[in-house]
């Protein structure tokens, strides 16, 4: 391969919020992927997949498109089940060969099915009520460096290599290929049901472990989608019929109607948007039971409206008192309240800004509710439910203001991270919008430094790191110095 095979262009990612010039390959293998390593050693270099991330993790002088890596092999091992998966294909096309080939599928699925595997588990894409794809990685095949500066592929299967594989947020290598444990195809049953409280929504998830939460803004409402798996089962005539009936209403209802009003309303002002947001619960059909194939339910088509988020992790014990600040920020950035509850307010002057949250009232008015979700802890290193002893939930904030007109949420974001770091250790996920840098992070993940170590070791000259990497994991790129010199 020759840099002649290369085509350089601005790229761009969806949330159209990060662009990048770069020089593109797309091998066809990894010899070809090696010798691309070797003659860009002294470049910085990343691969993207379906560019679905907002943060700024993707951006390098040479991008490698692994599309033509899609390969979908499902084994057994051990009397175990598996799929060995190529990096560039698509959970969308891994879901469909499991399911023609077998009658397996993924454990777990993100609201998307549009990601590459290697972005999937490069940043712990996760669901609700299951750990993150990450933690069913059994194998990664990497093209990296050794000491000496040659381009050489890696195998991590076991140990804490694998753990940081498993997130390595690109910092480990090319990923070349990968395997994962897969389970019995199950469908899932689900009902929309109005919840009165926090402590009211999260009573369901015993009886229902796949829950997601839909809480409304302006009237501060709780709208639990209750999803429990079920076995495969043969639907009868009237049950297909309304299997199918309710696919096409939920496509209609939620994928478009849905973000037709958010973003109608968001572009008639903010007198709209709470006026829709009002109004969302009381238009979601409640109390119909939806019985479909589990990737039919757990994935949306979020990917129709362009769209950005920020998405906040909290153990949780600490979730009420995340929502309780996370209600007041956002009733004081949109001019909702003229002063807080003492308590709450006690928590700001604390943690020294209050005066900065009050500079900020009326600046922003949230137009899309908080999806919220339940997380078990991972077996990684630093994904966003790593080293945790019990579930988290994340919390996620959404816009969708076009790129130049996002400063007001970014700044909303920006309020939000800082107060909710400090006071309730929260974590941020990795690929979506990410306003914190190492320091403020750092200590939030106790095998952190192992990581940067495990990277350090995979890629001695720093080709795979960039600004992303500099600002949040303090390990800059090819001729930079760490923050510590």
């Amino acid at each position: 391969m020759q840099p002649s095979d290369a085509t350089v262009r601005r790229d761009t990612n969806f949330g159209r919020n990060q662009s990048w010039e770069t020089r593109i390959y797309e091998p066809a293998n990894e010899h070809e992927v090696l010798a691309i390593l070797d003659m860009h050693s002294k470049k910085t270099i990343r691969a993207f997949g379906s560019k679905h991330s907002w943060s700024d993790i993707v951006g390098a002088e040479i991008s490698l498109d692994m599309t033509r890596f899609a390969s979908v092999e499902p084994f057994v091992r051990g009397g175990k089940k598996f799929v060995r998966v190529g990096a560039g294909c698509t959970l969308r096309k891994i879901l469909r060969e499991l399911h023609a080939k077998t009658d397996q599928t993924l454990p777990t699925l993100g609201a998307v099915d549009v990601q590459t595997i290697s972005g999937a588990i490069s940043t712990g894409t996760h669901g609700s009520g299951r750990p993150s794809l990450s933690s069913y990685v059994t194998r990664v095949k990497v093209a990296a460096y050794d000491e000496a500066g040659n381009a050489v592929i890696y195998d991590y299967a076991a140990g804490q290599e694998l753990e940081a594989a498993r997130c390595g947020l690109g910092c480990l290598g090319i990923i070349i290929e990968v395997e994962l444990s897969t389970t019995p195809k199950y469908m899932i049953a689900e009902t929309v049901r109005l919840r009165t409280s926090l402590e009211d929504a999260l009573s369901v998830y015993p009886d229902y472990p796949l829950t997601q939460l839909l809480w409304s803004r302006h009237n501060w409402k709780w709208l639990a989608f209750q999803r429990k798996p079920i076995g495969p089962r043969t639907l009868g005539v009237m049950e297909r019929l309304k299997t199918r009936f309710l696919r096409v209403f939920s496509f209609i209802n939620v994928d478009v109607m849905f973000h037709v009003g958010v973003t109608g309303s968001r572009s008639a002002g903010a007198w709209a948007v709470r006026g829709f947001q009002w109004l969302m619960p009381s238009l979601v059909p409640k109390g119909v039971e939806r019985i479909d194939d589990s990737e039919r339910i757990l994935a949306f088509h979020h990917d129709l409206f362009r769209h950005e988020e920020m998405e906040i992790f909290v153990e949780e014990a600490k979730l009420a008192e995340t929502t309780e600040l996370l209600r007041a920020i956002t009733d004081v950035f949109a001019g909702n309240v003229d002063e807080l509850s003492p308590s709450i307010r006690q928590i700001f002057d604390e943690l020294g800004c209050y005066g900065e949250l009050l500079a900020n009232r009326g600046r922003y008015v949230l137009h899309y509710p908080f999806i919220v979700r339940r997380v078990p802890p991972d077996d990684s290193l630093i994904s966003m439910t790593a080293s945790k002893t019990e579930a988290s939930f994340s919390i996620s904030a959404f816009t969708y203001d076009p790129p130049a007109r996002r400063k007001p949420f970014y700044d909303f974001c920006s309020f939000v991270a800082r107060a909710l770091v400090l006071q309730v250790e929260a974590r941020f996920h990795w690929g979506k919008h990410f306003p914190l840098n190492y320091e403020q992070i750092s200590e939030l993940y106790p095998k952190f430094e192992r990581f940067r170590e495990i990277a350090l070791r995979s890629d001695p000259h720093g080709v795979f790191r960039n600004g992303y990497t500099a600002r949040v994991l303090n390990l800059p790129p090819r001729g930079a110095t760490t923050s510590s010199g």
